[in-house]
């Protein structure tokens, strides 16, 4: 079955993260996060990625740990998670999405957009916060990529989901 990220439907996935049965999620307004970030997670994707770019929409759920400073108090390896979704056109080889997030840690909530710049299964990633700022930094799979070639050749059945992992730096707010 193929689906659509669409706004309604990344409105529903950042809900519940807001809303998650472990975790009490404080006002939106004015977090700040300065520091580094390391996480893992998977990518899906709403149609199968294939050898040549198409318009298409993904969602993530990342896990990790950050380091740095949380609204002026220390957060060592203080748990993360990242939520979001994007569209744009993307492939095997490239990929230009963009869309809504955010960023869970430490009891608070910082709404982000998200924006990657991907050629060859490797990419720039930028989180910018919706209060200014952004971390930024690099993303790959860490699936196959034997396997992933043979995938995205024609035929192959195209990629419907990848494993990643991935590190970034900066100050974000939102």
């Amino acid at each position: 079955m193929k689906v659509s990220m669409g706004g309604v439907a990344c409105a529903i996935v950042l809900g519940l993260a807001a809303h998650g049965p472990a975790q009490a999620i404080a006002e939106d307004e004015g977090h700040t996060f300065t520091g580094q970030c390391s996480y893992q997670g998977v990518i899906e994707f709403g149609n199968p990625l294939g050898a040549m770019p198409e318009p298409n929409s993904m969602w993530f759920d990342e896990r990790g740990t950050c380091t740095g400073w949380l609204d002026g108090r220390l957060a060592q390896n203080e748990p993360v998670r990242l939520l979001g979704a994007a569209e744009g056109l993307m492939s095997c080889g490239e990929g230009l999405p963009r869309g809504p997030g955010a960023m869970l840690m430490g009891g608070t909530r910082i709404r982000f957009t998200f924006a990657e710049l991907r050629v060859t299964g490797a990419g720039r990633t930028e989180f910018a916060g919706a209060g200014g700022g952004s971390l930024e930094g690099a993303g790959a799979t860490t699936d196959d990529p034997s396997l992933l070639i043979e995938r995205c050749m024609p035929g192959g059945g195209g990629v419907d989901r990848t494993a990643v992992m991935g590190s970034m730096a900066g100050s974000i707010s939102g």
